[in-house]
């Protein structure tokens, strides 16, 4: 969609045109990753105030809560939600993360590749096989493979600060992903 699309999709969902969004899409647990992805981007919200993080997906959202603690306001757990507003949030995100300790065939990864968004995935299990660094994604070290592995967390803000801070390295990263879906999906 075009940018003026995007900018009123936003508002229609109750963000600011301007806010830059790290979309997240599937279960909610924590061999997900979601507690490093919350970790990297409370530091990144700190570097930049307009950016958003949304959790899609079902889960005992009470697991990650004390996490966002200081950052509610910028932090979306929607929960289950209908495929066509998941859709509608993979056409206003700015990166999708995957950020999984492992996963068997994500369709999130599909479907973000469909959307042509730029990707920050891990290099968990699976998910290292449908993605190649600075090519159709950028994909972070997992590191010991350990729960709450700062290491991990470090890498997701180094890759997400990457793209925030490069349009052309998004427009490139997103481009290869859709051609990834349509070569492979």
């Amino acid at each position: 969609i075009s940018k003026m699309e995007k900018q009123l999709l936003k508002t229609r969902l109750s963000f600011n045109k301007d806010d830059r969004i790290i979309l997240y899409v599937g279960r909610l647990d924590p061999y997900k990753g979601i507690f490093e992805l919350i970790q990297a981007f409370k530091q990144i919200v700190n570097k930049t105030p307009n950016t958003r993080l949304v959790l899609v997906g079902g889960g005992d959202i009470s697991l990650f809560l004390k996490e966002c603690q200081g950052f509610w306001s910028k932090i979306t757990f929607t929960g289950l939600i209908d495929k066509e507003y998941v859709y509608k949030f993979y056409q206003i995100a700015t990166i999708g993360v995957l950020p999984s300790y492992t996963e068997q065939c994500s369709y999130a990864a599909i479907e973000m590749m469909m959307h042509g968004l730029p990707i920050v995935t891990s290099d968990g299990f699976g998910l290292r096989d449908m993605f190649k660094d600075q090519g159709n994604a950028i994909v972070v070290p997992i590191g010991k493979r350990t729960k709450k592995n700062g290491t991990f967390s470090e890498n997701l803000v180094h890759a997400l600060t990457m793209l925030l801070s490069s349009e052309t390295l998004m427009n490139e990263i997103g481009r290869n992903a859709r051609k990834a879906y349509l070569k492979h999906y």
